[in-house]
């Protein structure tokens, strides 16, 4: 829970017991993010102009621990930042001016930081990066800054898989200025809005399904 007078996030047992303390954070109550039992949170206020800030993480298992000093994260949790169920692997973007970033991948502890995707536009207001573990698969959307070498008008959508987390692009579709993805119940897919329709792709890559061919803006 978050301590909004001490500006600190802590826990405690369910069954009760003494309060440990996971580490200070900023006073608003949606920079920390929960899932599983790892959280990930801003323990500094985000910069007003480049939205950076310091990302930090913590389970009962491992304590706290600082994953990077500067990452985009807006002053709250808006999916830019996620760790997987089991608490193997998080995600962030990892940028110095706010401009640009790299999604990058590390250990609970920080350890093992490895880029996936660089040169991610954060300036493009209307589309947003989006990252989410679903089971041990991230999926990204984000659209790429000028002069990348996979720059365009639309947002890529893609998945990255455990253990290798080689990039699978599944589509790239028109940006809406949000969340573009649902995924299945059964964590297998992923639905999306295309120029062809309201089209259901695999997560693993492969051969989509044409949901409604005129439809859009679906969900399960």
């Amino acid at each position: 829970y978050l301590d909004t007078n001490a500006q600190s996030l802590n826990a405690v047992l369910l069954a009760g017991g003494p309060v440990r303390v996971i580490g200070a954070t900023t006073a608003q109550s949606g920079t920390a993010w929960i899932n599983g039992a790892s959280v990930l949170f801003l323990n500094k206020p985000a910069d007003p102009t480049t939205g950076l800030a310091p990302l930090s993480a913590w389970s009962a298992a491992t304590g706290a621990h600082a994953i990077s000093p500067s990452v985009f994260g807006y002053d709250s949790y808006y999916y830019s930042y996620d760790v997987d169920p089991t608490g193997a692997h998080l995600a962030y973007l990892a940028s110095t001016d706010g401009a640009t970033a790299t999604l990058t991948l590390a250990a609970l502890d920080g350890t093992m930081a490895t880029p996936l995707v660089t040169r991610i536009d954060l300036g493009n207001f209307n589309c947003p990066p989006i990252l989410q573990f679903v089971g041990q698969t991230l999926l990204a959307t984000y659209c790429s800054a000028a002069g990348a070498s996979h720059a365009g008008a639309n947002a890529t959508v893609a998945t990255f898989a455990a253990p290798s987390f080689t990039m699978v692009t599944l589509a790239t579709v028109a940006p809406t200025g949000g969340p573009m993805t649902t995924q299945n119940p059964a964590g297998t897919g992923v639905l999306l809005s295309t120029a062809a329709g309201l089209v259901l792709y695999p997560l693993a890559g492969g051969t989509p399904t044409t949901i409604d061919a005129t439809g859009a803006g679906g969900s399960f």
